[in-house]
């Protein structure tokens, strides 16, 4: 191989790998107040729900967490990815 296709290869994997970074650093740096929100009431839903473990709060337990899992859903189609679903077996 010539040393110009290397220098072209490095070159592209250097911008590319840029990109990446500039792409991943928008993605973070855009939290809005409305996301903000979401996400502490999200932690708030599942605080509530772990606090409730007798059976005969099972069922207020599950609601609190299927809430808590359509927010997720709610704020992940806000930022455009896939679905972070938080491990609600603690």
């Amino acid at each position: 191989m010539s040393l110009a296709a290397i220098f072209v290869f490095l070159v592209v994997f250097a911008l590319q790998l840029v990109d990446h970074y500039l792409d991943l650093a928008r993605k973070r740096g855009s939290q809005s107040d409305e996301q903000l929100k979401l996400r502490q009431e999200i932690k708030q839903l599942l605080k509530e729900a772990n606090q409730l473990s007798t059976p005969s709060t099972f069922a207020q337990a599950a609601k609190l967490k299927r809430l808590a899992v359509a927010k997720e859903k709610e704020l992940a189609k806000s930022w455009d990815t896939p679905v972070a679903i938080f491990d609600l077996s603690s």
